[in-house]
Parts: structure tokens; sequence; C-alpha cells
């Protein structure tokens, strides 16, 4: 017994030191706060609806095997996020003890630039766009004879610009103050 001890106290000790230098003695975000406050809600919102979407691909409402095998996958999930909520719990608990989490007042925050990458920003529209053709094509649907896809395109790119000139009027309008 006494060797076990002993061997998780040396596997605690080198997790701990791995932490503190890979920034783990940094405060920790609002996110990662609420997640170790809340482990039960996290853990259920986890496993409950990915158990209920793995029970309907597998149509498993009508097999009580394949509804067990769901139930065991969401459940497993819940439990795993339950168990990382936890061990977050007790790291932030162990930094409080010793002192709390490290500012750095000497050095200044680094400064951020509000800009964007080129290629995020395109891929940011391209996502939009590909959202806004889905979304026209379903509505389309409705329509008698339907919309093809691409008309759909077409009204979509009509939707994002119109949207993108929306903003820069609102935002040009808000500087004029």
């Amino acid at each position: 017994m006494r060797l076990w001890r002993v061997w998780v106290e040396r596997l605690r000790r080198a997790l701990l030191e791995h932490d503190r230098r890979h920034g783990g003695t940094e405060p920790p975000p609002k996110a990662q706060i609420f997640m170790a406050r809340h482990p039960v809600v996290l853990g259920l919102l986890a496993g409950v609806p990915v158990g209920l979407w793995v029970a309907h691909g597998l149509s498993a409402f009508d097999d009580p095997v394949r509804l067990l095998q769901a139930s065991l996958f969401g459940g497993t999930l819940g439990l795993g996020t339950w168990l990382t909520c936890r061990l977050e719990r007790r790291r932030q608990a162990h930094y409080a003890r010793n002192g709390g989490f490290r500012r750095t007042l000497s050095q200044p925050p680094p400064v951020m630039d509000d800009t964007v990458p080129v290629w995020y920003e395109a891929l940011h529209w391209l996502g939009y766009w590909t959202l806004c053709v889905v979304l026209v094509r379903l509505v389309g649907q409705a329509q008698n004879p339907p919309f093809t896809w691409v008309q759909s395109a077409f009204y979509a790119g009509f939707i994002i610009v119109a949207g993108w000139a929306a903003r820069l009027v609102k935002e040009r309008r808000g500087r004029g103050r």
C-alpha cells in the first residue's frame, strides 16, 4: 500500500510539473472556470444528447441491444466529461492552495492585432456562403418549380453581399458620431 501511495504522489508531481511547463500556472479563462464548477451539468449536457443522437443513428428505439449500446456510449462520454471537469477542478484548487495563479506584472500583455489573416477571412465568408446556399435551397424547395443549385448559389451570394454592405453602413454611421 505504501508503494502505491509513493507511486501516485510521484505521478501527481510529474503531471503538475508538466502542467507548469506548459502554462498551467496562468489564470484560466472563464470557460475553464465554469467547466470546473459544473462537472455534473456538463457531463449530462455531453452524454445525453450524444447518446440520443447515436440511438437515433442506430435506429435503436425498437432494438433493446442497440439501445443499450447507445446508452453506454452516451454514458461513457458523460462520465469522461465529468471526470475531465473534476480533474480540472482539482488542478485549479491545487494552484489556489499554493499561492494562486502566477501573474506577471513586469511584462505587459502582448498587443493583439485586430485584423485577421486574409485566408481566414476568405474561409469565413466561404462558410457563410455555403450555409446560405443550403438554406436558400431548402427554402426554395417550396417554390414551384424549386430553385436549382445555381439559383440558390446566386441568391445566397446576393444575401451575403447585402449583409456585408449593411454592416459597413452601420459601422460608418457609428464612427461618424
